[in-house]
């Protein structure tokens, strides 16, 4: 028997918020700091973290396991910032004094406990096996409105067998069974053939789904701030304490279904030349993903769509006017919904090469391709667009197009990696590392950035202190070259350069 016992509990504050960026030149990148956002302002906000989790494993026979694991965690973000806004501020559209009740506090809790049963009947064959149940409760006022808090039990069941059919033939198939408590229910099954004719070679042929829920906020989203107008110019009540109005900024109308991907792969593995030294993997792949969710303007039509308002003196309606990119109908929020059906398909390889005993090179290669998108509901996205925000000279006609346009183009077509290493004796080691990753436009906030490549080198010395200590001194360049962008134009990384030293037994 072995119990392992683990606890932490982390407190401190995170500064968050922050300011708008703007393009300013034209070429389609942010690039300029401008003034901190209402909604988003400088500020700190207090984090709580604790979890605790007990794991027994108990031995009933060499080839038999049982494991126990149980745990629970507890996450607090306290992130209150009630703002006054005069009518002269460009982020609010009363006309008067505008309190808003802006708030991100939520509170996560997750209870879970687990049985895994590793178990090997015969020679040829080994199992795995066991069950899951999971507790998760999300307490948000400000991210789920009056629905919170939002709960969500999960029940898990999982096994797998790996078999050994014949000496040159493996199989791995299993299945996970998923039952919960907000959404459909889940199976994720997998199956895999490895046939070895030789020890150098083996090849495979895999077939498998996998299933993501939605989350807590994509299925019961309902983000408001509540807001107090002072109509007291005008013979109202003035700012006193009521809720007149609310600037909704998310709301999901209805729960979304699960996503899937349904996958098929070919593979060959091999070791080839003498003393092994050339060693390569081949991976072909068709991938078939469904109900990809994607963001979707929700158009207020009655009081009833709105979250909980009680009126005094004031217009119980949503004042939120949508983004100025988009010439939605008003009033507009947005939800999420399963929007996005596309199949992709590819080829991945990597090579490995040993020229010398003190020489290694590994480089890898990834072309992918997509093909067959198509919008569910397209009807969801049919509305003007004009997407200045990224790209002045970038059109749309409408959402639909925009958001069909940037799904086509998440994903880069070509990714090579290169890796060289050498060893001129017991002390030194010299390494460089080529990177190169073509143009991918990142979806959500990401912008469209251009294809990069990244050069990185390192230098080491190794030494002995005495007979039981070690010590490695090295230095380290980061892209070598140009600055490139990742996820937004304005995340740059230019060259970097340090020194370190480690001491190692």
């Amino acid at each position: 028997d072995r119990v392992r016992l683990q606890a932490g509990v982390k407190r401190g504050e995170l500064r968050d918020g922050g300011n708008d960026v703007a393009d300013t030149d034209g070429d389609g990148r942010l690039d300029t700091l401008v003034r901190p956002t209402v909604e988003d302002p400088p500020r700190t906000v207090d984090v709580e973290h604790l979890f605790a989790q007990v794991e027994w494993e108990h031995q009933l026979r060499d080839d038999d396991l049982i494991k126990v694991l149980g745990y629970v965690q507890q996450l607090t973000h306290d992130d209150d910032y009630p703002t006054l806004l005069p009518p002269t501020h460009p982020d609010n559209p009363a006309g008067t004094d505008l309190f808003v009740d802006f708030s991100r506090t939520r509170e996560e809790r997750r209870y879970a406990i687990e049985l895994q049963h590793l178990l090997q009947p015969n020679r040829d064959l080994r199992l795995a096996w066991g069950a899951e149940i999971r507790r998760d409760e999300v307490d948000s006022r400000a991210f789920l409105g009056p629905g919170n808090p939002v709960e969500n039990t999960l029940f898990r069941f999982f096994a797998n067998a790996e078999w050994q059919l014949t000496p040159e033939l493996l199989m791995n198939a299993g299945a996970m069974l998923e039952e919960h408590e907000l959404y459909d229910d889940a199976i994720s099954p997998r199956l895999a053939l490895n046939y070895s004719p030789s020890t150098n070679h083996t090849f495979r042929i895999a077939a498998s789904r996998s299933v993501r829920t939605p989350s807590v906020y994509e299925a019961r989203s309902d983000e408001f701030y509540p807001l107090d107008l002072d109509f007291s110019g005008g013979g109202g009540p003035g700012i006193d304490g009521e809720t007149d109005a609310i600037y909704q900024v998310s709301k999901s109308a209805f729960t979304p279904d699960n996503e899937t991907v349904d996958a098929l792969e070919l593979g060959w593995l091999f070791e080839i030349m003498e003393d092994r030294r050339l060693r390569g993997d081949v991976r072909i792949f068709y991938e078939r993903y469904r109900k990809m969710l994607n963001d979707y303007p929700y158009l207020f039509t009655g009081r009833d769509d709105l979250a909980a308002c009680t009126v005094s003196g004031g217009v119980c309606a949503n004042i939120n006017t949508g983004s100025s990119r988009v010439d939605y109908p008003k009033p507009t929020t947005f939800g999420a919904a399963n929007q996005i059906d596309l199949d992709f398909y590819g080829i991945e390889a990597s090579l490995e090469a040993r020229p010398s005993a003190r020489s290694r090179v590994i480089a890898s290669y990834t072309l992918n391709k997509l093909h067959d998108l198509e919008a569910r509901r397209p009807e969801l996205l049919d509305y003007p667009f004009n997407d200045f925000g990224t790209n002045p000279l970038r059109f749309y006609p409408t959402l639909l197009a925009q958001v069909t346009d940037e799904w086509r183009h998440s994903y880069p077509s070509h990714i090579l990696s290169l890796l060289a290493i050498h060893r001129p004796d017991d002390h030194l080691t010299f390494s460089a590392a080529v990177y190169h990753l073509s143009n991918t436009q990142f979806l959500e906030v990401g912008d469209r950035l251009p294809a990069y490549t990244r050069l990185d080198l390192r230098a080491a010395y190794r030494f002995r202190l005495d007979q039981r200590w070690q010590a490695e001194l090295y230095g380290v360049i980061q892209n070598a070259g140009s600055a490139y962008s990742d996820f937004q134009g304005i995340t740059e990384f230019e060259t970097r350069a340090f020194a370190g030293i480690k001491v190692y037994r």
